[in-house]
């Protein structure tokens, strides 16, 4: 079992660091927004938002990647309690600086006005 969550873990990893390159190299946002979410991103700042979610999904996609190889050897090879935490808080500091990217793009480029206009 643990072994098809690693091979989840990968696939998903994949996916993540190709829609990664995607948004980086083609800045193509409106394959994964609405138009309803897409109209938040200002005309003049959609290049480098794109960019900058790409570089936050390559990260996550990168963090899922080595650390579902690093618990199937974990799990195969070490039986080492400090290997366990070591790839444990790997996996969550990628995660955490992740999201975080993901967290500062949005308030970087985002409309400030877009909750204003979406009131009236």
């Amino acid at each position: 079992m643990d072994s098809f969550v690693d091979l989840i873990m990968v696939l998903v990893g994949l996916y993540l660091v190709r829609t990664s390159h995607q948004l980086i190299t083609f800045h193509n946002l409106k394959a994964f927004y609405k138009e309803k979410q897409y109209a938040h991103i200002p005309v003049k700042n959609r290049d480098h938002y794109a960019e900058g979610i790409g570089q936050a999904l390559g990260i996550i996609g990168a963090v899922l990647i080595v650390s579902s190889i690093l618990y199937f050897t974990e799990a195969q090879v070490f039986h080492n309690t400090v290997m366990f935490w070591a790839v444990q808080i790997f996996f969550f500091a990628g995660l955490i600086v992740g999201f975080a990217k993901i967290y500062k793009t949005n308030k970087t480029y985002e409309d400030p006005d877009f909750n204003k206009i979406k009131k009236k």
